[in-house]
């Protein structure tokens, strides 16, 4: 199945759905393409006018995370899916593809549905055995890290991580700056940094030590803003931190400061407003963002050194 055009959803907030439509359709680039919109909801098929997420199978088919189920679509027509068709849950929030190519959805209460590849058939599994542990976990994010391990980011219960055969949870009383877990990315020398809603929680492997750790940044040692929406780590070894309200960082881990090297961008620098809600870069080496206020932000990088480069906003 090929499909060649960008299809836009309207949902209730429009422009977090945006970036993440750019995720599966901007990889065949060409100066002389042209690329057209076309736009669907609940009328058209789609299980739910809200997305959360979108993911693209082995297979080609494109499926949308809602808040009422999953629809797959083959670039006609939706097919949808809810807890009658073996979903842990009808709210879904998050997608990610594994190293099997199954799909991993993230639901409320913990719970986790899994499209099994090979079979095509939905599996589910929580993360905890007792469901009075998860009353109040929605599960945010779902990444999978260098060694092929997922994690799951959420609201109130911290991080998980699962090996393969077993969840193991890092949370506040492990050094975490808090339970509520936005987002993470992680960077070339395999270090994970976790967007919270106190900061950032950067887990690390310490050599000195020969232990994991966590270390923070937040106001208190230079990041403009506790208030971390999303991040997003490039190929070029820099993190972008998407904020609430102070547009985004980039932070250079290259630089010689062993602390990093920040540069902000807000709504003189191109952007439509300061809440970014999701990042993501192309294959093309592109940084595109999503702005909660409206439109989606692709950057531009400095025509000569010295300067910082600016964001160019699709309304």
């Amino acid at each position: 199945m090929s499909i060649n055009k960008i299809y836009q959803i309207s949902i209730k907030l429009s422009s977090c759905f945006i970036l993440a439509v750019f995720y599966f359709f901007f990889y065949n680039e060409s100066a002389a393409q042209t690329l057209s919109i076309r736009n669907y909801n609940a009328e058209h098929g789609l299980a739910q006018s809200q997305v959360f997420d979108i993911i693209q199978d082995n297979d080609g088919y494109i499926w949308f995370a809602t808040s009422d189920g999953l629809s797959r679509f083959d670039g006609k027509t939706f097919k949808n899916y809810n807890v009658n068709d073996g979903l842990a849950g009808n709210y879904v929030y998050c997608a990610c593809l594994d190293k099997d190519m199954n799909i991993w959805f993230g639901h409320l209460y913990g719970k986790i549905t899994i499209l099994n590849w090979q079979t095509k058939k939905f599996e589910t599994m929580s993360l905890s055995n007792d469901d009075s542990d998860l009353a109040y976990c929605t599960i945010r994010k779902i990444f999978m890290d260098k060694k092929s391990n997922l994690w799951f980011t959420t609201d109130g219960r911290g991080v998980f991580r699962y090996d393969g055969e077993k969840f193991t949870s890092l949370s506040f009383k492990d050094g975490m700056l808090s339970n509520t877990v936005i987002d993470i990315c992680q960077t070339s020398d395999g270090a994970l940094w976790f967007a919270t809603n106190k900061g950032i929680s950067i887990y690390d492997y310490n050599q000195k030590t020969g232990q994991y750790r966590f270390d923070s940044l937040t106001v208190n040692n230079g990041l403009p803003t506790n208030k971390v929406a999303s991040m997003l780590a490039d190929r070029q070894g820099s993190i972008w931190i998407g904020t609430k309200d102070k547009g985004v960082i980039k932070y250079r881990l290259e630089a010689s400061d062993s602390k990093g090297e920040m540069t902000i961008y807000g709504i003189e620098d191109g952007l439509s407003g300061l809440y970014i809600y999701d990042l993501y870069q192309d294959r093309g080496g592109h940084i595109w963002l999503s702005n909660y206020h409206g439109g989606v932000s692709k950057f531009i990088p400095p025509a000569q050194q010295g300067e910082k480069g600016y964001f160019y906003t699709i309304p």
